[in-house]
């Protein structure tokens, strides 16, 4: 891939044979950077049929262990027709290599989110992070197994695994301001996908930017509108994230 339309037309062909993701979901990515702190803001919201209608907001601190770890503690609200639920979630994330050591960059994250109000089931999220860039353009593809389970006995139901996926093409116009695309979302459970009409695919386009303060602090943000590409998908998906870096 030379180009960027070589690079839209891999998107395309990635989002044909992928399919929810949560509303105030983000992007992760596979570096790390040692002894620096993260405040995180995120938000998110669907608008669909009331059924499908859903926010969350999350809050967290994260941390750079090492030149290889990161660690992040953090507080989740998600409201949806019928819920109301807060959630404290724990994430560890890995660097495989050392940033632009090879081609592409690599990583693995894990996360526990255990619900401390309403009836939610626990979750276990762990899986791979790449990301690879030329010339002022960056690509981010991430796949996700994503478990739910229950040792509390609230809810009453039965859950399977999920494979989630994450994707972003992006633009590095300038520091403050970048552009590019984002598609979020999940195929069903890992080992027997969904109907493709019961699928989610999610898709639209993101704005990126990081404003540098003073002491070496910096502000971080990014926001997407995606639009549901299936018979089965919310129509949007608005979410965004700001972090404070210090």
């Amino acid at each position: 891939m030379k180009t960027p339309l070589a690079l839209c037309l891999l998107l395309g062909s990635l989002l044909s044979n992928l399919a929810q993701a949560g509303p105030a979901d983000y992007l992760y990515t596979p570096i790390v950077k040692q002894g620096e702190y993260e405040f995180d803001l995120t938000y998110g919201n669907i608008a669909g049929t009331p059924a499908q209608q859903a926010q969350a907001g999350k809050v967290s601190l994260g941390y750079g262990v090492s030149e290889r770890w990161f660690s992040e503690l953090g507080l989740k609200r998600e409201r949806a027709t019928g819920s109301d639920v807060s959630i404290v979630t724990l994430e560890n994330k890995l660097q495989f290599f050392e940033t632009g050591q090879y081609a592409v960059d690599a990583g693995m994250m894990n996360e526990l989110e255990i619900p401390v109000s309403g009836i939610a089931p626990w979750e276990f999220k762990i899986g791979g992070l790449l990301q690879t860039e030329f010339q002022k353009w960056q690509l981010n593809g991430n796949l996700l197994f994503r478990h739910p389970f229950d040792p509390q006995h609230k809810t009453g139901a039965t859950y399977s695994s999920t494979l989630d996926y994450q994707l972003q093409l992006k633009y590095r116009m300038q520091d403050t301001l970048e552009w590019g695309v984002q598609a979020l979302g999940d195929l069903g459970k890992w080992n027997q996908w969904d109907a493709r009409n019961q699928q989610n695919h999610r898709i639209g386009p993101a704005v990126f930017g990081r404003v540098k303060l003073a002491s070496h602090h910096a502000v971080k943000y990014n926001a997407a509108w995606l639009r549901g590409t299936g018979s089965a998908v919310p129509h949007h998906t608005f979410r965004m994230q700001l972090e404070y870096e210090f």
